[in-house]
């Protein structure tokens, strides 16, 4: 799986809510340093899951990740997926079919993974 840094934010974050309406998401995250808080809405999510890493023995991380990788994961945890490896996984276990308009997100907290399917972008605002 190949992943493209999305560019903002930079920085680890940790896991706060997530709130589903029909065919969107709200995500708010808390920067490990800082305290900051931060939005990430995106509409029109085809596919969407959370998985608590925390208990995992193998993680996300050490699956895709090379040892050169590490250090880009310790800055960044939003990430558009470059290739389709993913999304032809998602399609052998469910029954729903893609346009090519869709993008595929990994946003990679401290002890939580979401995974998005969406044909829009994702948005980040900084809390206030």
């Amino acid at each position: 799986m190949k992943l493209k840094d999305i560019g903002f934010p930079h920085g680890r974050f940790d896991f706060v809510s997530a709130n589903v309406t029909g065919t969107s998401i709200n995500i708010i995250g808390e920067h490990a340093d800082d305290d900051r808080r931060i939005n990430i809405l995106v509409d029109e999510i085809i596919h969407f899951r959370i998985t608590d890493e925390s208990y995992s023995i193998d993680t996300f991380l050490s699956l895709i990740a090379k040892d050169e990788d590490k250090e880009l994961f310790d800055k960044q945890c939003f990430f558009e997926v470059i290739d389709l490896s993913y999304s032809d996984w998602i399609l052998k276990e469910s029954y729903f079919p893609l346009d090519e308009c869709f993008k595929q997100y990994f946003f990679i907290f401290r002890e939580d993974l979401i995974e998005i399917i969406s044909s829009s972008p994702p948005i980040f605002s900084f809390i206030e």
